[in-house]
């Protein structure tokens, strides 16, 4: 057995918390290496020590049987050590082909001038070898966000070659979060490429753990900073579940048996809406229902939801509660009852820098305004309750959110449009990057606002999530919505009987 990366006891603190207590593990080479747990286990903190940008305050590192200590991400990649965040790190204005070399420049560099073409060609060759068809000269921005995830994959491969790196140590953190369809299946072929083509090492972390089971050798169980087990032998989901969460999974993980099936007036109406990404959809919902839309990345989905909150250009006709809305702004929309929980939290849904206090109270500012002054003490105590009624693991309302596990982020997102009391929430991906423990305590939530009567629009690339928790489902095909999909509590549509409708 040849080691690539060995940890011995590793410590991270933080002032109130211990990130990691003493976790130790080995990667051997060529396999892939499992790293589940909730959010808030340590996992994004332990990829942070690996790859350079967090140091231990205890134990070592051995890289290749060797001591080592990174100082910083730029050493860590050449010393062989590459991360794929979920949240990407790519110039959207640049092509993707700069993107793929970023910071390596200098190697495509003769007498001060950058050669671009043989930056391009390099590219090119790259995604020819692991199947991706794509012209390197697109402007990274014009893809969706699906497709710039396999072009952080291909950097590392396009990266490791100019370094001469011979047995690369790569770190997916969720990289799949966002992939559904065909570019998934073309993920788990490049994965297989990575190790058997491209001589490399793999930690994958994912909350989809029917893909940890399916990809990876080895399964490691993080649980509040320590390892519960490091090699699970015999993994099932149910399995993994009772480690991660101290519990086994409920046998009804989605209480349908808890679903409002008596609805009241509609309190969405959408008819002939269209726009650039879909065409002529008409649908609606009433009070205390959950309609679920799915579809392939790029099916149109996203925007369709975008277009009822009326953050994105829309043709048609749009009415809440019973009001044409088509010509108000966001702002009006939400002054009459919508809330919005984002595809992309973190560009679209909190600010990251600021906290949770400031990002629950956002939206009810002037609930807390009298005579021009905003009360401080009020904002803290509404944001206090509103944490503990959803479980937000912080040691108070003043903690940045950017310090949080995305399950905790998430949360806060939905806390900020929950305390309006919204008539409806359009929901994208809400477990997107979630954990199974932060994931049922998502949908008890949302079973408890229908039954307050408010409606929901369901956006989800998740299909067991979708049928589970939906009344009614549509799909979306290139910008076609479909029949509608009864989804009674009681006899709920099978995978494969509905599966076709997305292409």
């Amino acid at each position: 057995m040849t080691v690539h990366l060995e940890l011995r006891s590793i410590t991270k603190r933080y002032p109130g918390v211990n990130a990691l207590q003493g976790v130790s593990f080995m990667v051997e080479h060529g396999r892939t290496l499992g790293l589940v747990g909730e959010n808030g286990a340590g996992k994004s903190t332990l990829l942070d020590i690996i790859s350079g940008v967090q140091s231990p305050d205890d134990g070592d590192l051995l890289l290749h049987d060797m001591p080592w200590a990174f100082h910083g991400p730029a050493a860590a990649t050449r010393a062989g050590i590459f991360r794929v965040h979920q949240e990407q790190a790519l110039i959207l204005v640049y092509p993707i082909y700069q993107n793929l070399f970023l910071g390596l420049e200098k190697h495509f560099t003769r007498n001060g001038v950058i050669g671009f073409s043989r930056m391009r060609a390099h590219a090119g060759r790259i995604f020819d070898e692991l199947g991706i068809s794509l012209d390197p000269r697109l402007i990274t921005g014009t893809l969706n966000f699906g497709t710039r995830q396999l072009v952080e994959i291909a950097r590392v491969v396009a990266q490791s070659e100019i370094l001469k790196i011979e047995r690369p140590l790569i770190l997916l953190d969720e990289p799949t979060a966002s992939l559904s369809g065909p570019e998934l299946q073309l993920f788990y072929r490049i994965v297989s490429l990575l190790k058997t083509r491209f001589n490399a090492s793999i930690i994958f972390i994912s909350h989809r753990l029917d893909e940890v089971l399916h990809l990876c050798d080895q399964i490691l169980v993080l649980k509040d900073g320590q390892v519960i087990d490091a090699d699970v032998t015999e993994p099932t989901e149910t399995r993994l579940h009772s480690l991660m969460v101290g519990r086994e999974r409920p046998t009804d993980f989605y209480a349908t048996n808890r679903q409002r099936t008596a609805f009241g007036p509609p309190v969405l109406e959408v008819t002939g809406l269209g726009s650039g990404a879909f065409s002529d959809v008409a649908l609606s919902v009433r009070e205390g229902e959950i309609v679920g839309i799915g579809g392939l990345v790029q099916s149109g989905k996203t925007e369709l939801g975008r277009a009822i909150l009326g953050v994105e250009a829309g043709r048609g006709d749009i009415r809440i509660l019973g009001k044409d809305v088509s010509a108000l702004p966001a702002s009006g929309r939400i002054d009459l009852g919508i809330g919005y929980v984002p595809l992309h939290r973190h560009r679209d849904g909190v600010m990251l820098g600021r906290s949770i206090r400031d990002n629950i109270v956002l939206p009810s500012l002037r609930r807390f305004t009298r005579s021009g002054f905003f009360s401080v003490s009020q904002a803290r105590a509404f944001a206090d309750e509103r944490m503990a009624e959803l479980k937000v693991k912080a040691p108070d309302s003043d903690t940045l959110v950017g310090s949080l596990s995305g399950g905790n982020q998430q949360k806060v997102v939905l806390a900020k449009w929950l305390a309006r009391n919204p008539a409806l929430m359009v929901i994208d991906n809400p477990t997107r990057g979630v954990d199974a423990g932060a994931k049922e305590e998502i949908y008890r939530l949302l079973r408890d606002i229908t039954h307050t009567g408010c409606a929901v629009l369901l956006i989800s690339d998740d299909l067991v999530e979708l049928i589970e928790l939906s009344n009614t489902i549509y799909f979306m095909a290139n910008g076609k919505l479909s029949e509608p999909v009864a989804a009674d509590p009681h006899s709920k549509p099978k995978e494969q009987d509905v599966i076709s409708m997305m292409f």
